[in-house]
């Protein structure tokens, strides 16, 4: 560190980075790290479902690339998901349903946490590269027992 004026020390700059936001049609977002991400280091991928109606089940695939390995994906605690979750490493595939009975069958619901991926990074990755983060998106049913089609 450089020392500045009236013994200041110059600490370094900080690089601003826009919050990420992956939009899969306009009824499936996740979210990427709005931070810096280091070789060796993890981050998590919520993904939220934005529909008019509460979801009842789903089934996505993710896929990440060779520099990132899926450590895990839970679904949103609290809200009744079950399922199953097939993870090979760099895909994993998820299908999870809940009991719609009891949740609210009113349409404009706000946005809700599906699901938390966290993604670790290999200790090789190259420093400046970046690396992708898709998703797929299968089948979906809302609490009206009505088949979700994506917009995309």
């Amino acid at each position: 560190a450089d020392e500045g004026v009236g013994g200041q020390i110059y600490l370094g700059d900080v690089p601003l980075h826009r919050k990420t936001e992956a939009i899969v049609g306009q009824d499936l977002v996740g979210y990427l790290p709005s931070h810096p991400v280091y070789p060796g280091g993890t981050f998590e991928v919520p993904v939220y479902a934005n529909f008019d109606y509460l979801l009842e089940t789903f089934t996505i695939d993710f896929e990440v690339d060779s520099m990132f390995t899926i450590r895990d994906v839970q679904p949103a605690p609290g809200v009744g998901w079950s399922g199953t979750t097939a993870n090979a490493g760099n895909r994993a595939t998820l299908a999870y349903l809940r009991d719609g009975s009891g949740l609210s069958k009113d349409s404009g619901q706000d946005p809700e946490l599906l699901l938390t991926m966290t993604v670790d990074v290999s200790n090789g990755a190259s420093v400046g590269t970046t690396g992708s983060v898709t998703v797929r998106w299968n089948d979906t049913s809302n609490v009206r027992d009505e088949t979700v089609i994506p917009d995309n």
